[in-house]
């Protein structure tokens, strides 16, 4: 399965490159049953003054996993359209992860 997820506020506190509780354990739940992840941020070309890319690579450096690609620049609402089905899984902004949340 690949996961497509937003950064701020989902994998790290809003505006911040902390990740939030529990995050980390669940990709690596995720990635040790064969998950792949995408990356899917509003975060332009700058940050906060920072590079997008030095910005992300410090929160995928916090979170300590492996994402296939990251998509910059994306505005919310999104939406996913596959043809072979998709799940959504709603996370409360700055929720914390529990290592058993699924689709």
């Amino acid at each position: 399965m690949t996961y497509l997820i937003d950064l701020d506020g989902t994998l790290v506190y809003h505006g911040t490159n902390t990740p939030l509780p529990g995050a980390k354990e669940w990709l690596a739940a995720r990635a040790a049953e064969g998950a792949e992840f995408v990356l899917v941020t509003r975060r332009g070309m700058e940050f906060r003054g920072h590079p997008i890319y030095s910005s992300c690579d410090l929160a995928i450096k916090e979170l300590g996993i492996m994402f296939k690609a990251v998509i910059a620049d994306c505005d919310s609402p999104r939406c996913l359209v596959n043809d072979e089905g998709c799940f959504a899984m709603a996370h409360p902004t700055n929720g914390e992860w529990n290592i058993n949340d699924r689709p």
